[in-house]
């Protein structure tokens, strides 16, 4: 959507950083420094990055550009406990010998997040962490920055594969359609209930709260199901789901089956307008090498894997594909490629 400012005040910043003991893997005093990737006018980069480590009193390593050779001989050299990214970093990270081959064995934690990170990425940075001698594993966390940023997320003491995590304290989340609240298990809009709520829009409005059973809820604009534990499993952004002779597709199952394929680096699905179904999906491919076998063996998982009207009816497969000031990859940008 068009991008906001959003308000918040000091409460809920102290607030969130001050539960960092409930998502680091050990007492804050074993922490020296944490490496700081994420830009500051991002929730997450000026809350947990900048302003916990102020309030824990912990080397903050700065990174003003992200470059993966740099920043990973400053990862090693400075010996940082912390990492916090989105996947394109980490998969960055991954093509450089100088962090692969690294004893890694000083970093603690290890959090991905803004975009699906996929199990092949998580696999493959676990593997290099663990033969570095690190004791961390990477984990998915989810937020919005109207919640300063992370309110849901898998720690070392709490963690489920598949899912994007476990809601912080006082933090609750439920999923609704129409109104109503869903059992376990169904599909619908994700909906939290925080302390660390958003003053508001600058200059703006819009306010996406809603109350539900006498409470105030935040309608996240995503769509996901809690499982009967209370994880959260996130299925996709409304807005970019797919509608596929009116059945609704989700381009992150697509994205992730892609990802599992050898050779696949990224992934993208989108949308694209049809005359007889309305709009068919279009998968772009950022790979080590393209080639019509490549694109065969994407085909062959998605139909293995998906329903029908989820398989790409075309598949681009390119060198590099586009991403915003944050990292993650720039739908829009592709989105706008096939605008009629």
């Amino acid at each position: 959507g068009e991008p906001k400012i959003i308000m918040h005040g000091n409460h809920a910043f102290n607030l969130l950083c001050a539960k960092a003991p409930e998502f680091l893997r050990y007492d804050v005093e074993e922490y020296g420094a944490l490496y700081n990737v994420l830009p500051i006018f991002h929730g997450f980069g000026l809350c947990i990055n900048m302003h916990m480590c102020m309030m824990m009193r912990k080397t903050n390593i700065m990174c003003a550009k992200f470059d993966a050779k740099r920043s990973a001989k400053e990862i090693v050299r400075r010996k940082a406990n912390i990492l916090t990214g989105v996947p394109t970093m980490y998969l960055k990270l991954l093509a450089r010998k100088e962090f692969t081959n690294a004893d890694l064995s000083h970093i603690k934690d290890v959090f991905v997040g803004g975009d699906s990170a996929g199990e092949e990425l998580i696999s493959r940075f676990n593997a290099v962490l663990e033969k570095g001698g690190s004791p961390a594993r990477m984990y998915e966390g989810y937020g919005l920055t109207e919640t300063v940023t992370v309110c849901v997320v898998n720690t070392a003491r709490h963690n489920k594969a598949g899912s994007i995590g476990y809601p912080l304290s006082d933090t609750e989340i439920a999923v609704a359609k129409d109104g109503k609240f869903l059992p376990a298990g169904e599909v619908g809009e994700i909906c939290l209930s925080t302390p660390q709520f958003m003053l508001g829009y600058l200059d703006d409005d819009g306010y996406p709260f809603v109350e539900i059973d006498g409470r105030k809820w935040l309608k996240t604009g995503d769509c996901g199901y809690l499982d009967g534990e209370g994880f959260l499993y996130f299925k996709q952004r409304i807005k970019n789901m797919i509608k596929v002779s009116g059945v609704p597709v989700y381009p992150s199952e697509i994205e992730r089956v892609a990802a599992g394929v050898k050779g696949v680096l990224k992934a993208c699905a989108v949308g694209v307008p049809d005359g007889v179904k309305g709009q068919k999906v279009k998968l772009y491919v950022q790979a080590e090498e393209g080639g019509d076998a490549l694109k065969e063996n994407i085909l062959a998982a998605c139909r293995e894997k998906l329903i029908a009207y989820a398989v790409p009816k075309e598949i681009v497969v390119r060198d590099k594909l586009p991403v915003s000031l944050i990292g993650k990859i720039d739908r829009k940008a592709l989105e706008k490629e096939n605008e009629t």
